[in-house]
């Protein structure tokens, strides 16, 4: 008991807390979506962060028009925005997928779940929106694959971030997932994108049906 709120002992007792679950014999993992909207709310409590103001246009202009990129950056802008500089030094992927998931399931759940990790033959994909049966977006699928690139490596590119290359590995990842759920779903309309989070410095993203 004495050892439950030290540092080093996080693991386990985030383990017996049910915050974590068994990912593989050697590493935990977060293990529903559940518990991600808890853990960012408890991010959003910490540092103060607005999820309740201000998101209402950018939501409404989804619903009329489901654009992606304009989504994604609208939770760049209004959000990520909001976050003090020094936690970027910690972060990587995971933490733009959980946030962004967790403020669009605040606002579009009538129109949408969302499935996060969801395993094909292929592989897990990072983040899906699945239109909500007999909504208005039943038949439309969302795949969406996050990299995360530290403000330092991006140092290394030597370009601005408009002009950030996309990876031909990344097309070929996101490409399987997308071939293993329409032989799941061939009914679904599908569309596909890879975001580049750089650091807190901004963002990419690639339109997979339109490059």
């Amino acid at each position: 008991m004495s050892q439950f709120f030290q540092k080093s002992y996080y693991p386990i007792s985030f383990f017996y807390l049910g915050l974590l679950t068994r990912k593989d014999e050697f590493s935990l993992s977060i293990p529903n979506l559940n518990i991600r909207k808890i853990i960012t709310e408890y991010l959003n409590e910490l540092y103060h962060i607005d999820v309740s103001t201000r998101y209402e246009d950018a939501m409404r202009r989804f619903v009329q028009h489901p654009d992606l990129p304009r989504l994604f950056a609208d939770y760049w802008q209004l959000y990520v925005s909001q976050l003090p500089e020094a936690i970027f030094t910690h972060i990587q992927e995971n933490f733009y997928r959980t946030t962004f998931y967790e403020l669009c399931s605040r606002y579009l759940s009538k129109w949408f779940t969302w499935n996060v990790e969801r395993s094909y033959p292929g592989g897990r994909t990072d983040l899906e929106f699945v239109g909500k049966y007999n909504e208005k977006f039943a038949h439309l699928r969302i795949l969406i694959e996050f990299k995360y690139i530290s403000n330092t490596k991006f140092q290394s590119y030597h370009c601005p971030i408009e002009n950030f290359p996309l990876k031909q590995k990344d097309t070929l990842q996101i490409t399987g997932y997308a071939r293993d759920l329409i032989r799941e779903y061939p009914e679904v309309t599908l569309k596909k994108y890879v975001i580049y989070c750089i650091g807190n410095h901004g963002f990419r993203i690639y339109d997979l049906d339109s490059t």
